[in-house]
């Protein structure tokens, strides 16, 4: 029944293998576009003026095709005044406006912001997307990002809201099967999927010790959660068995939302452990080469992936500390 439940709240939200675009499954492919789609649904999915949605499921972006996406100059992307604007590198190049050296080098194709009617990068509360989240990357204008940006592509504002829109009855006959699901679901379900996974991460041979150490932190923690929930037996309008957890917004949240958290924080792991391994091949590729200068050609992937690999663990990191104060960083 865990596994249901997922793919009826996760799995519909990564519709990347169904859409019928391959400049956006380009996009979704780059660095700093994790969950890309699942982010730009619950920050726009709440009405054409691009109010804020504490739901999912509320942007129809499987219809949006490839003669859809229109692409522009950095000049004239930093111009749209009606339309959502992705702004993102091909090509490696440094970031001189890094405020530190994690951010100092772009080796990969990465998403570097998304812009909406013209207003997220002038105004930095709204960017929520890329690399110019990170405030240490240091992209705080339009000016800034369009200098690094290789290619510019926008999804035109009728475009958009034509996509919200034709969501909405989906989105409703779709929330109606979730709730229904997740009456049925039985917690012991999700205390075996933590087990499973667990048991799963802690086996992989590339795991270190300082990761297994936090992953048996995490085990025992998801395991407390679900049995006080299980003990107090407190359940929502919908038959959600309730945990003790709050979200961002001060709400109790429900044990199927500890499970998708928890899915979250174990698929952290396995990108800190596929970084780890990639730094390590990287390493001993480099010792293999003999010419200094062909052997610094490694330098770059070596770096980028211990970043990625310490930015993966911070991130975990962040999330246990969360939860053992009672709170979760999800807020929807």
């Amino acid at each position: 029944m865990f596994n249901q439940l997922n793919e009826m709240t996760v799995k519909d939200q990564d519709v990347n293998e169904e859409l019928s675009s391959a400049k956006l499954k380009e996009i979704l492919s780059l660095k700093e576009a994790n969950r890309l789609l699942d982010n730009l649904t619950m920050k726009f999915g709440g009405g054409y003026s691009g109010r804020l949605a504490y739901r999912k499921g509320s942007i129809d972006w499987k219809n949006i095709r490839d003669e859809d996406l229109i692409e522009l100059s950095p000049e004239e992307g930093r111009k749209v005044k009606d339309g959502l604007v992705f702004w993102y590198t091909t090509q490696p190049k440094k970031n001189p406006y890094a405020d530190g050296q994690y951010f100092e080098d772009i080796s990969k194709p990465t998403l570097l912001a998304v812009s909406y009617n013209g207003k997220d990068i002038d105004d930095m509360k709204y960017v929520s997307f890329g690399l110019a989240y990170n405030r240490s990357a240091g992209l705080t204008s339009y000016k800034k990002i369009a200098e690094l940006a290789d290619k510019v592509v926008m999804i035109p504002g009728p475009i958009f809201r034509e996509a919200i829109s034709s969501a909405q009855d989906i989105h409703k006959e779709r929330e109606g099967a979730r709730k229904g699901a997740v009456a049925l679901m039985d917690p012991k379900d999700i205390a075996r999927a933590n087990n499973d996974r667990y048991k799963e991460l802690l086996a992989d041979k590339n795991a270190d010790v300082s990761i297994k150490d936090l992953l048996k932190e995490v085990n025992t923690l998801i395991g407390d959660i679900i049995d006080k929930a299980i003990d107090k037996n407190e359940k929502n309008v919908y038959g959600e068995l309730m945990s003790d957890i709050v979200d961002k917004r001060g709400r109790q949240i429900s044990l199927g939302k500890i499970g998708e958290e928890m899915k979250d924080i174990y698929d952290t792991f396995k990108n800190y452990i596929k970084a780890v391994t990639d730094q390590e091949s990287a390493v001993a590729a480099k010792a293999k080469v003999k010419d200094p200068e062909r052997a610094s050609y490694y330098d770059d992937s070596i770096a980028e992936y211990g970043k990625e690999a310490k930015l993966s663990k911070d991130k975990i990191r962040k999330e246990v500390d969360l939860l053992k104060g009672g709170k979760s960083s999800i807020w929807w």
